[in-house]
């Protein structure tokens, strides 16, 4: 087994951004297509930036089998237990309404009450707050400047991960 299979995607990447309201319960409104490749269960956990993330469940079971093959005193199994892991809730469903709720601390955390930004990122959805001035979003020029900077290490990164995998499959 190479040593990203465990967190390969098995389903459609999570996509796209919608822009909803959580309702004074915590409850967190949901498309179909959103639901429909979540899947059943999910874990929410804390994320970059302070948002909060949202895993279908067997994702996040996937991540924490690549985590806990970590030694133990591994610096990112280390951050990841001390940062991430105090925050999660796991085998969470929606409700009847396509609604799933965040926990309040985990709301209050991040900041999130009335409109919110659910952004699609391929195996998770990240919810913050919705900034009434836009701010959230970048001008064209800002977006061509940050992808400039970003592609030349996400080219990197991939190769790097298509050479390992190669490796592990001549093995």
């Amino acid at each position: 087994m190479s040593e990203n299979e465990g967190t390969k995607l098995t389903s459609k990447p999570l996509t796209g951004t919608d822009f909803v309201s959580i309702d004074a319960k915590g409850r967190l409104p949901l498309g179909a297509k959103t639901r429909q490749r979540l899947g059943e269960q999910i874990a929410i956990c804390r994320g970059r930036n302070g948002c909060v993330c949202i895993y279908p469940q067997a994702k996040w079971d996937a991540l924490l089998a690549d985590i806990n093959a970590c030694p133990p005193n591994s610096k990112w199994r280390q951050a990841f237990e001390d940062l991430i892991m105090p925050t999660v809730e796991d085998d969470l469903t929606c409700d009847d309404a396509g609604r799933v709720l965040i926990p309040a601390r985990m709301r209050n955390l991040a900041g999130l009450t009335g409109k919110v930004i659910v952004k699609g990122c391929n195996d998770r959805l990240e919810v913050s707050p919705d900034r009434e001035d836009g701010s959230h979003e970048m001008s064209n020029e800002e977006y061509a400047r940050e992808y400039e900077r970003r592609y030349d290490e996400m080219m990197a990164s991939r190769s790097v991960a298509v050479g390992a995998a190669a490796a592990g499959a001549g093995a």
